[in-house]
């Protein structure tokens, strides 16, 4: 693996002028840069944190970003699954499932493109899908190594979520990696990986 040069990612510079954008996992890492780059670049209302339902019923939201995440290498449970299934999968495409309705109303009352970005890592590449109950210890090791040959700068990190809001059609149903369209791992791949845990896990996929 090579260290990617952080100075070659795009500076965010589009007008956010008439944008209102929701960011999800915005208190800390490459939610709040995010975030800071939508003040820079005049968002109309950036919502971080939506405390009233009926708020957030009311407001047209142009772009959503569920950023909330996090990565633990050693196993824990959370709402009866492994802790970072259930933040990072789980909960997030529940999350999705009941802002879509919202992001597809603004999107048909103004004739704009629904924008929804997803957070996700290159690191989903190297995956085993290892299943323990007990902290490893080698496994903890080559997480430190790949977090040190892939980690950047949270603001650095943060200009492909932003560059993701402004593509529109070209970036419709795109993985990006640094600033660019790229291939994530083959979904074959993926399934052949869970299908070795637990036979006919997807079968509806």
């Amino acid at each position: 693996m090579m260290r990617i040069d952080a100075n070659k990612l795009l500076y965010p510079s589009t007008n956010y002028a008439r944008k209102t954008i929701v960011i999800t996992g915005s208190n800390t890492g490459l939610g709040k840069e995010a975030a800071r780059h939508y003040i820079r670049l005049g968002a109309k209302k950036l919502i971080l944190v939506v405390y009233s339902v009926e708020k957030g019923e009311a407001a047209n939201v142009d772009i959503f970003y569920t950023n909330a995440g996090l990565v633990r290498p050693e196993f824990a449970l959370a709402k009866d699954n492994e802790t970072n299934i259930t933040v990072n999968y789980v909960s997030t495409f529940l999350l999705v499932a009941l802002v879509l309705p919202k992001l597809k109303a603004t999107a048909k009352q103004f004739n704009t493109c629904l924008n929804l970005v997803i957070t996700s890592s290159r690191v989903h590449r190297y995956t085993t899908f290892p299943y323990q109950k007990e902290a490893n210890i080698l496994a903890k090791v080559v997480f430190a190594i790949i977090k040190t040959l892939l980690a950047r700068s949270t603001e650095k990190g943060s200009r492909t979520l932003v560059y993701a809001s402004k593509q529109g059609l070209e970036t419709y149903r795109q993985y990006l990696e640094d600033c660019k369209i790229a291939k994530p791992s083959p979904v074959a791949k993926l399934k052949a990986k869970l299908e070795a845990i637990q036979p006919r896990v997807t079968v509806n996929f």
